[in-house]
C-alpha cells in the first residue's frame, strides 16, 4: 500500500481480516425485492485477508428465503472493503484502504449506482463519518491532527477543525515501556449531543498502535463556533476530557461500521473503553469497561463505571450496538476457542458469542452458545428486534433475537459478512 498507516490499521483491525466460505444456493428459492426500504450489504473476504468484494442489494426482511445470494446485488467494489454507513435515502461506503468514502444511490427498481465519494489521503485514512446536518458531516484519521469536514449530499469537503491546541505530538510518556513517546495521534468515532460533539482521540506511540497512554481521551467541540467552510475552526476546540479507569474508546470502522460511543433516552452518553479492540488489553491492563457522560455535562461521570468483563466471564468485550432502555448488544471473547496451535487461529476462527448488556443494571445475558467471528458486530434493530450477524466456521447469516426475552429465530444464510440497514 502507499500508506503506511494503512498497513498498519490492519494489523490493528485484524479480526476484520478473516477468510470466509463461499456458499451457493438455487436462485429459484431466493425471492428478488427491488422495491424495499431495506437494505443487506456482503462483505466477502479473500483468502489473502487483503482483497475484499463488497455487494448491496434491496430485500424484504419479512422474507421467507433460507437463503440470499449475491445473484441479485450490485457490487460496491472488488478490492477494498466499504464499511457501510446510511443517512437519508443513501449509502455510504468507507473505504479506509482507498483513502475514501464513496455515496450510493438506489434506483426505483432497486439498483445501486455512486453518485459521489471524496478523498481523504491527507488523513492516512478516515474514521466513522459523523453526520450532523444534511450538508455538514465529520470524519478523522492518523495522517494529520484535524478533523475533516465535508457535505455529505454532494460529498465535497468543505473544511477542517484544526485540533492542534490538543496536540500531544512528541510527548515523552514513558509508556509502556521507558522512553516512549507520542508520535501517532488519532481523533476517530464522533458522537454529536445538542451543540457539542465528542471526538475520540487514540495517542500511538508508533504506527504499530501501540497505546501511549492507558486512558480515555476524548475532545470536545462546540459546534456553534463552527463553520462548515473554514479551514482553521481551532476556536471550537474546547477541552480534551480523560478518565484514567478505561483505555481508549472510538472506531476505527470497528465491526464494519460498529460504535463504540452511544447516547441513550436520557441523552447519556456511554463510551466502551476496549483496549484497541481487545489487541491492547495486557498493555493497559485495564478491563473492558463503559463510562458515561451525563446529560448537560462536557466531564466523565465519576459516580458511574461499568465493567463489562466482570459480568462476562472476565472476558474482553467488543461492540456497542444500542437497543434501547439500557441495553446494548457485544460479542464477548472465549480465550478458551483460540486454537493455541494456530497462530492465525485469534483473527480466523469463531471466537466471540453474542452478549446483552444492560447500562442500568449493569448485567450481562448470553444471547446464543453459537461462536462468531468479531468480524461483523454491526447489527439492525427494529420493533423490539435484534438482527445479529453471525459468522462460523461453516456460513454466515442472520439470526433474529427479540430483545427483551432474546428468544432468537435462524433467518437466512448469506454470501459474505451480512449487515442491514433501513433507508429513510
Amino acid at each position: 500500500m502507499k500508506h503506511k498507516c494503512k498497513i498498519s490499521i490492519k494489523k490493528l483491525i485484524a479480526f476484520f481480516l478473516t477468510g470466509l466460505v463461499f456458499f451457493s444456493c438455487d436462485k429459484e428459492d431466493d425471492p428478488v425485492v427491488n422495491n424495499s426500504d431495506y437494505t443487506l450489504v456482503t462483505t466477502i473476504i479473500g483468502a489473502d485477508m487483503a482483497s475484499y468484494a463488497t455487494y448491496v442489494q434491496q430485500f424484504d426482511i419479512n422474507t421467507e428465503a433460507t437463503v440470499i445470494d449475491n445473484s441479485n446485488t450490485s457490487e460496491i467494489d472488488a478490492v477494498y472493503n466499504g464499511y457501510p454507513f446510511t443517512n437519508g435515502t443513501s449509502m455510504y461506503f468507507n473505504k479506509p484502504d482507498a483513502a475514501k468514502i464513496e455515496k450510493w444511490d438506489v434506483n426505483s427498481t432497486g439498483n445501486w449506482s455512486k453518485s459521489a465519494e471524496t478523498d481523504y489521503t491527507d488523513l492516512g485514512y478516515q474514521c466513522n463519518p459523523c453526520f450532523w446536518k444534511t450538508d455538514v458531516a465529520f470524519t478523522g484519521g492518523p495522517g494529520i491532527f484535524k478533523i475533516a469536514i465535508f457535505n455529505p449530499s454532494t460529498m465535497q469537503r468543505t473544511g477542517f477543525i484544526d485540533m492542534s491546541t490538543l496536540s500531544r505530538l512528541n510527548e515523552v510518556t514513558d509508556f509502556p515501556d521507558a522512553g516512549d513517546a507520542i508520535t501517532v495521534q488519532l481523533p476517530s468515532e464522533m458522537i454529536i449531543r445538542n451543540n457539542y460533539m465528542y471526538v475520540a482521540l487514540f495517542y500511538s506511540k508508533g504506527q504499530n498502535w501501540t497505546p501511549c497512554l492507558k486512558t480515555c481521551e476524548i475532545a470536545v467541540i462546540d459546534l456553534t463556533k463552527v463553520d462548515p467552510n473554514s479551514t482553521d475552526n481551532a476556536s471550537a476546540v474546547v477541552k480534551r476530557i480523560s478518565d484514567t479507569r478505561g483505555s481508549y474508546t472510538g472506531a476505527g470502522n470497528a465491526g464494519g461500521g460498529s460504535s463504540y460511543m452511544v447516547m441513550d433516552e436520557n441523552n447519556d452518553i456511554y463510551v466502551l473503553c476496549h483496549n484497541m479492540w481487545a489487541g491492547e488489553r495486557e498493555t493497559t491492563g485495564l478491563p473492558a469497561c463503559v463510562l458515561r457522560i451525563k446529560s448537560g455535562e462536557t466531564e466523565f461521570d465519576q459516580n458511574y463505571y461499568f465493567d463489562v468483563e466482570a459480568v462476562a466471564n472476565n472476558n474482553p468485550v467488543l461492540g456497542l450496538e444500542y437497543a434501547g432502555n439500557g441495553k446494548f448488544f457485544g460479542v464477548v471473547q472465549d480465550p478458551s476457542a483460540i486454537d493455541p496451535n494456530n497462530e492465525w487461529s485469534y483473527y480466523l476462527d469463531p471466537i466471540y458469542q453474542w452478549f446483552r448488556f444492560d447500562l442500568y443494571n449493569q448485567t450481562a445475558t448470553i444471547v446464543n452458545n453459537t461462536y462468531t467471528k468479531g468480524d461483523a458486530t454491526n447489527i439492525y434493530m427494529e420493533d423490539g428486534y435484534a438482527y445479529l450477524p453471525h459468522i462460523t466456521s461453516t456460513e454466515t447469516y442472520i439470526t433474529k433475537v427479540i430483545i427483551s426475552s432474546l428468544d432468537g429465530t435462524k433467518l437466512f444464510t448469506t454470501n459474505g459478512n451480512p449487515y442491514i440497514f433501513k433507508l429513510d
